[in-house]
């Protein structure tokens, strides 16, 4: 039997905060911003340390990678589906096609065909780690998308910034 199980909401995730007697700042930019960095699981509003939160975090993330996605698919390269997936997650929101993140993986060092890299995409989405969204608006050649990363896997690339001041440019990429 297979069930999907998702992140916590915003409003689940100050649920969780209030049942479990943790603190909540006045300021909803400040739990936000916590939210942004946890993940949205569950088990991280127990933890009291950024610190421990972020193990947790990429402690879970490391083993849907390795037991969902490594063995499930038999990829033979994991270092290169390794490159491509932080690539991804660290490039969300942008307008991208398959050659144009083919030409970037190369001028990075990696030698990838076309083919391989899509075969990657398509894990990526089947696991709901990647969304691709349908460009909206001009008309252009080709497929392009909007690459989306779930909030999870977000939670595991230290934001640039104080979320404060971008708040909605973090829901318009969800």
């Amino acid at each position: 039997m297979e069930f999907e199980l998702y992140p916590l909401t915003f409003d689940e995730y100050e649920g969780m905060k209030k049942f479990y007697h943790k603190e909540i700042h006045p300021g909803s930019e400040i739990e936000l911003n916590s939210y942004l960095l946890e993940g949205g699981f569950p088990r991280t509003v127990l933890f009291d340390r950024l610190e421990e939160k972020r193990i947790y975090v990429r402690g879970l993330i490391d083993e849907i990678f390795e037991k969902d996605i490594a063995v499930r698919t038999k990829i033979r390269d994991v270092g290169a589906f390794t490159t491509v997936r932080n690539y991804v997650i660290n490039n969300f929101g942008a307008t991208t096609s398959i050659n144009r993140l083919q030409k970037s993986l190369e001028g990075n060092g990696l030698r990838i065909s076309r083919a391989t890299l899509s075969h990657y995409i398509q894990i990526l989405r089947d696991a709901k780690i990647l969304y691709l969204c349908p460009r909206f608006g001009r008309k252009v050649l080709g497929i392009t998308h909007f690459l989306s990363v779930p909030q999870s896997e977000r939670s595991l690339r230290p934001l640039p910034y104080d979320c404060r001041d971008h708040v909605d440019d973090l829901y318009s990429s969800a």
